[in-house]
């Protein structure tokens, strides 16, 4: 009996042992390749801007550009804002100066497709990485310097 139970420990440290040693020595990977392996897909907010209204009773309709960055260009998806221009001209409350609410109107207009993107990127989980200068020219309007809202997230397998 006293030999039996000496071999079942002996036994049993053993598979211990073997177990605890192979953890150990089993290889890992460095951070390096836990990188590589690590895919990541791009996009950016490249644009948003506003249609002039005809005058101050009609809503002023602005859209955000995405871009999703791919190997093969850019895939583009518009997001749209509308601005209930009768909401708006309450909220500033001067209802003498036409010029300044459509240039107050449009500029909402715009800011709000762009934040409307943003939410939609990161309902999706898109996660802000930073911003930057996004260089082009605009035929109509002549050279113009915006900037870009750049996001990643993983990419799906």
């Amino acid at each position: 009996m006293r030999q039996t139970l000496r071999v079942s420990f002996l036994v049993l440290s053993v598979i211990v042992l073997a177990g605890a040693f192979s953890s150990i020595f089993q290889p890992r990977a460095s951070l390096a390749e836990q990188n590589v392996r690590q895919r990541f897909e791009y996009c950016a907010i490249t644009n948003a801007q506003s249609m002039l209204p005809r005058d101050s009773k009609e809503n002023v309709v602005a859209v955000a550009s995405i871009c999703y960055i791919q190997t093969s260009g850019c895939r583009r998806e518009e997001v749209t804002f509308e601005l209930d221009s009768a909401e708006f001209l309450k909220e500033i409350g001067d209802k003498s100066n036409t010029s300044y609410f459509l240039y107050a109107a449009r500029v909402r207009a715009a800011e709000s497709a762009v934040t409307k993107a943003i939410s939609k990127l990161g309902e999706e989980g898109w996660e802000i990485v930073g911003d930057g200068p996004l260089d082009f020219v605009n035929y109509n309007e002549g050279n113009m310097k915006n900037k870009a809202v750049y996001f990643k997230r993983l990419k799906s397998r």
